[in-house]
């Protein structure tokens, strides 16, 4: 099995991409061939609108006729068993890396028929992660939660099925006094990324619309691993153990960090 993680944040060591690292850790101590990827390593635009993709008969028909550092990436995406996308949340939405590639990745497969049919081959297993400073309860009454309900309606639409994972509560930078009159010097101890495996918040996680995931992520148990109720799909169709596969295990050994604690998106 291959899964694919694919990072939209300029940030390699921060929170979006740790939940993707951790997610792929679960995938590869059950075997699975895994990769990361960073789209802000890559140079490419997002659709040209050249309609390659949609021509009947066309020799691009079904895939993006664009060849620029994202096309290797869209084909391993393609034949991947498991593709997991993460991203910030910058001005209400996906990064604008993440929305290119997004662009790319699905218009290819969306056909013009009644109910836009999906033309995708293969058999994937998709997810989304979405990090930002945002409360869950400020979420759950903004239309931001409904531009993260739409992207997941695609990836069903493309795919037939998609998990949704939302992060709230993330810390932007470390010293807020730089940044808002009468910010603290230093955010809450705690409340930061201190590398992979590392500063991962007890914070909050909620579904589509803001409401709570069953076990959700980010409970501080002290004691006990992290869990979420995300990729259950995925548990369910490997066999992965709860305790190792993708989310399920965000933290093993370090110490958890209080309450109320937040992670830097």
């Amino acid at each position: 099995m291959k899964a694919l993680a694919v990072n939209g944040s300029p940030r390699k060591t921060w929170n979006t991409a740790q939940l993707l690292e951790q997610a792929l850790a679960g995938a590869a101590s059950k075997g699975a061939e895994t990769e990361l990827a960073h789209l802000y390593d890559l140079a490419y635009t997002g659709c040209t609108s050249c309609f390659s993709c949609k021509h009947l008969g066309g020799k691009s028909y079904g895939r993006c006729a664009v060849q620029d550092g994202l096309a290797p990436l869209l084909e391993k995406a393609a034949a991947a068993d498991v593709l997991i996308l993460g991203s910030p949340i910058y001005f209400g939405t996906e990064s604008g890396m993440m929305r290119s590639f997004l662009e790319r990745l699905l218009f290819p497969f969306v056909t013009y028929t009644p109910g836009y049919a999906s033309i995708f081959p293969g058999k994937l297993r998709s997810a989304l992660i979405y990090t930002m400073n945002i409360s869950e309860e400020a979420l759950a009454n903004n239309s931001q939660a409904k531009l993260m309900e739409r992207t997941e309606s695609y990836m069903l639409r493309t795919f037939g099925n998609c998990e949704t994972l939302m992060v709230c509560d993330t810390y932007q930078f470390t010293d807020y006094s730089k940044f808002l009159p009468g910010g603290k010097s230093q955010a809450p101890r705690g409340g930061l990324s201190q590398g992979p495996g590392k500063g991962l918040c007890p914070g909050r996680a909620a579904g589509p619309g803001g409401r709570e995931l069953n076990n959700s992520a980010c409970r501080n148990e002290k004691g006990r691993s992290l869990r979420t109720g995300l990729f259950h799909w995925l548990e369910r169709e490997t066999g992965f153990e709860p305790a190792t596969s993708t989310l399920a295990r965000l933290h093993s050994t370090t110490e958890l960090f209080p309450r109320g604690g937040g992670i830097r998106i």
